[in-house]
C-alpha cells in the first residue's frame, strides 16, 4: 500500500497495481521516498532520550513531559 497527501492535504493510499498504472500514464510522480515507519519511530526514540536525560538533570517533571507528548501529537 503507498501513502500520499493530495494538492489540498487529503491523506489517500493506493495499491501497487494502481500506482504503477498512474506512473506509467505520468499521471503520478514520485517527489519523496522513504521509510516513513523508520524515521517516525526514530523521532520517538530521540524524544524519549531528550525527556529522560531532562528527567535526571531535574529539569523535567512528569506534568512537564506529558505537556511534551501531547503537543506532539496535536
Amino acid at each position: 500500500l503507498f501513502m500520499f497527501v493530495s494538492r489540498g492535504g487529503q491523506p489517500h493510499t493506493m495499491t501497487r497495481r494502481t500506482c504503477e498504472k498512474l506512473m506509467k500514464l505520468r499521471q503520478l510522480r514520485i517527489v519523496d521516498a522513504g521509510a516513513v515507519v523508520d524515521k517516525a519511530m526514530r523521532q520517538v526514540a530521540d524524544q524519549a532520550a531528550v525527556a529522560r536525560e531532562a528527567r535526571r538533570n531535574g529539569q523535567l517533571d512528569e506534568q512537564d513531559e506529558a505537556d511534551v507528548h501531547d503537543h506532539d501529537h496535536a
